[in-house]
């Protein structure tokens, strides 16, 4: 089984729906780039000699670093990164399109438990959900559809990042099944208080996609995994995901709010040649860019 590896990391915006942008087109990135393993030893050797120029042990960002090394390390991983052609892949998301996206969710959610007519209690709690695990979901999904591309169904993808708590180490796991396992079989276990007979009441809610190998690809032999380290490789991610964030925060005035994940976001941006994935065209109704859309109230901020 081919396997390959996916080195990643985050910059900008990575909390929960409940908090909108801190300031106008706040946004949140997770970028990196792909290795094949009869590759990795030769790559892992290489950006740890980089590594080792910039930065002593104990530290393993590019923000560590004053203004004029960063920009010579930066420098340095694009040129290596684009001299062995490796593949990189990124998901950025509007962090006040996130948070507007989840706040209509819970509006709908609310009206309808007003119309519920069971005597039922069932928590109402508002979704709160995770921009760091939906960056990775994008960006992790990106390096599955790049190994489709070139090995089809089966391969194994070592998503590498640098250290995270053991509970964000978990969300990303489920996030990933989540992504290979779509319109499989799912059941939900719903609990309920019965304030009548004062018991508590069980249920399940099951979901299924029928027939959807017949639409999707069959993601049943693909195999992955997510290990932890600070290493010269998990540094040339935090430079593409911080340089991303970079190009981002200082886009023009008029470019406020426009889609991120397409070719034209990524103009002039250094990597843009070896970038996977690039939407070509304003033709989003499948990617985070539609679902995650930048207000238009919020431009006039």
């Amino acid at each position: 089984m081919e396997k390959v590896f996916l080195i990643i990391d985050e910059s900008g915006a990575k909390g929960y729906s409940d908090k909108g942008e801190t300031y106008p087109g706040e946004i949140g990135v997770m970028a990196g780039f792909l290795v094949l393993e009869k590759n990795i030893k030769n790559v892992r050797v290489d950006l740890d000699s980089i590594k080792a120029k910039y930065l002593s042990d104990g530290k393993v960002h590019i923000t560590d670093m004053p203004p004029d090394k960063q920009e010579n390390l930066r420098q340095e991983i694009f040129s290596y990164i684009i001299d062995n052609n490796l593949a990189c892949v990124f998901e950025a998301i509007h962090n006040e399109g996130f948070f507007r996206y989840f706040e209509s969710i819970n509006k709908i959610c609310a009206e309808a438990n007003k119309q519920r007519q069971s005597n039922i209690k069932i928590s109402n709690n508002e979704a709160k959900e995770l921009l760091h695990e939906q960056l990775f979901q994008g960006a992790f999904g990106k390096g599955i559809a790049l190994c489709i591309d070139n090995f089809g169904n089966t391969f194994h993808l070592s998503v590498i990042t640098d250290n995270i708590d053991e509970g964000i180490k978990r969300r990303f796991s489920v996030s990933a099944n989540e992504l290979l396992d779509f319109g499989d079989k799912k059941v939900r276990i719903v609990t309920g208080y019965d304030p009548c007979n004062k018991t508590v009441v069980r249920g399940d809610i099951t979901t299924e996609l029928g027939n959807i190998k017949d639409i999707i690809d069959d993601y049943s032999k693909i195999r992955f995994s997510i290990d932890c380290e600070d290493t010269g490789l998990t540094l040339a991610a935090d430079v593409i995901a911080n340089s991303l964030n970079y190009h981002f925060k200082n886009r023009i005035a008029t470019e406020l709010g426009s889609p991120l994940n397409t070719k034209n976001a990524l103009k002039d941006f250094p990597l843009q040649s070896v970038m996977y994935g690039l939407w070509e065209s304003q033709d989003l109704n499948y990617c985070s860019d539609a679902f995650f859309m930048y207000p238009e109230d919020s431009e006039k901020k």
